[in-house]
């Protein structure tokens, strides 16, 4: 779409963003039943999504870098993994369905019921 937005146009991003956000798939939950479609958000991430779209602000109006709370509860702290993998060993297997299939997700070596 970028490239040619069905006009001969390129490089017309409102196209762009209007194909990807209208894209059945994109609009569909069909696929939520699929072991193999999506992939989950890390706990800081998700942390960080649920407060955009909540807008959380301070009662106070004053923003204080209270994070270490934060880092505690998700047990993980941005820009500041064990090693160049991330937080995760690569060949994870969480015990279940993704594990009777053979597949692998990384993601889940660090979640537990807290995170």
């Amino acid at each position: 779409m970028f490239n040619d937005n069905g006009q001969g146009i390129k490089g017309d991003l409102a196209a762009t963003v209007k194909s990807i956000l209208l894209d059945p798939a994109a609009a569909s939950c069909s696929q939520s039943n699929d072991l193999t479609f999506g992939m989950m958000r890390e706990p800081f991430v998700r942390y960080v999504h649920l407060s955009k779209a909540l807008n959380l602000q301070s009662s106070s109006g004053k923003h204080r870098n209270t994070m270490e709370s934060v880092y505690k509860d998700v047990e993980q702290k941005p820009m500041n993994s064990p090693s160049v993998f991330n937080f995760f060993q690569q060949f994870y297997q969480p015990i279940g369905p993704l594990k009777d299939e053979q597949l692998y997700a990384p993601e889940f070596q660090i979640t537990n019921s807290q995170t």
